[in-house]
């Protein structure tokens, strides 16, 4: 069986090189730092926000 290699395409066009403004309108907002879990990484948000839509923003290079 041959192993197919999946290609990441991370910034073609290099937008996430430079900071950018995004306008976000919500009813809580958190700040913490991404921790380290296995080859990923996660942020930890409240209980009280389980299946409520949240967007996570990077704030730095």
């Amino acid at each position: 069986m041959k192993r197919v290699k999946t290609l990441k395409k991370r910034c073609p066009d290099k937008t996430a090189l430079k900071p950018m403004e995004i306008k976000v309108i919500g009813y809580e907002v958190l700040e913490k730092r991404a921790e380290k879990t296995g080859t990923s990484a996660r942020i930890y948000v409240p209980k009280s926000w389980i299946g409520k839509l949240v967007r996570a923003i990077r704030i730095e290079r």
